[in-house]
């Protein structure tokens, strides 16, 4: 009985962890955004896979350092949290730019990696939106409600930019070609 207290204590900072990750990696996604497009403009390398570069070696080097520091779990949970909130968004998104039949590739990829970063600030906003910042989160809700909320969150964070790409795709379809200006006869 003493020993199933002493592992339960043990695990009860996991949930903490996963939200210290996720403000970690909202509060990152503008800075890798901006990285991502800068190093795309400035050495025309792809986008999609700067930014991949950029979430994939801090995440790595983190989990690694919690592999040692904290164990299999806490590296476990860093690993979900970012596989969720950079890995899967940027992926979705990419799969949709990559099927948007009026963009360019660069263009598409772009776009994802730009409205990333919005995205997730409106998870955080829907996360902290039950109680502000200060007080109750999401996580405080009753059951069914909270289930609902966080199922919300989640197609906001994952599926935000795919969703944005597939908005800005139609609008790009829908505007009318302009014909160049017609030269006057002389």
């Amino acid at each position: 009985m003493v020993r199933a207290r002493v592992l339960v204590g043990v695990y009860e900072w996991f949930p903490l962890l996963a939200i210290l990750t996720g403000v970690v990696v909202v509060l990152a996604a503008p800075v890798v955004a901006v990285i991502a497009v800068a190093v795309e403009r400035l050495a025309d390398a792809r986008v999609d896979r700067v930014a991949g570069i950029l979430v994939a070696v801090p995440t790595t080097v983190a989990v690694g350092a919690l592999l040692v520091l904290g164990g299999f779990l806490a590296a476990s949970v860093v690993a979900a949290v970012v596989v969720v909130l950079a890995a899967a968004p940027l992926a979705v998104g990419w799969l949709v730019a990559a099927h948007a039949d009026g963009l360019p590739g660069r263009t598409g990829r772009r776009w994802v990696v730009l409205a990333w970063p919005g995205c997730l600030a409106l998870a955080g906003i829907l996360f902290a939106a039950p109680g502000g910042f200060a007080r109750y989160n999401v996580l405080f809700l009753d059951s069914p409600v909270r289930e609902s909320a966080l199922l919300a969150l989640l197609a906001v964070a994952v599926l935000g930019p795919g969703i944005v790409v597939a908005v800005l795709d139609r609008r790009h379809r829908s505007r009318p070609v302009a014909s160049p200006p017609e030269r006057p006869r002389r």
